[in-house]
């Protein structure tokens, strides 16, 4: 009965979040440096889905289903966050990009983790957020349907729920998931 009412609730909240739409990614990147990130990106995404010991779930429904079964479920936003950042340390050394975590919505219900990648030399740290380096920042993002989707800061902040906290950049530090080595 507990797992019933587990079920029940999950998909209410599930069906109270409404319609959602996500921002619109980058379908053709230009840039030779963000490319090799990319490539990196989709190694990891790829060795996610094929490690035999978990099973990947994305979005919404992926979050119902590793909070009520576990393990081996994995997938939450900052599953996706953590095999994405350690995956993509080799590519940014050959390119000298950076990346940081972002999160929105910090300690609420609506929370999420993401990759943020610059090129230092193009946008300086503090200035990841003034608009205008907004569409020279790039968030990698998987979570919402299980692929290597690359974002513009600008498009990745149209998130399609309410904005409660506004992004910040966080730090990613927890390597207990991952066991590929970059």
């Amino acid at each position: 009965m507990k797992y019933f009412t587990k079920i029940i609730t999950s998909l209410a909240i599930l069906c109270l979040s409404g319609c959602v739409t996500t921002p619109s990614h980058i379908k053709n990147i230009n840039n030779n440096s963000l490319l090799t990130i990319k490539s990196a990106y989709v190694t990891a995404i790829d060795q996610a889905y094929n490690d035999s010991k978990r099973r990947w779930q994305h979005g919404k429904l992926g979050n119902i289903t590793v909070n009520l079964e576990g393990k081996p479920n994995i997938g939450l936003c900052y599953h996706w966050q953590e095999i994405v950042y350690v995956g993509i340390q080799k590519s940014l050394k050959t390119t000298r990009w950076r990346a940081t975590g972002i999160a929105i919505n910090e300690g609420n219900f609506q929370e999420h983790h993401a990759v943020l990648v610059y090129d230092p030399s193009q946008t300086p740290f503090d200035f990841i957020f003034s608009t205008q380096h907004i569409n020279n920042i790039y968030v990698l993002d998987p979570w919402q349907n299980g692929k290597a989707h690359i974002y513009t800061l600008k498009n990745w902040l149209k998130l399609p729920f309410s904005t409660e906290k506004p992004a910040r950049l966080t730090k990613i530090t927890n390597f207990k998931l991952t066991r590929f080595k970059p």
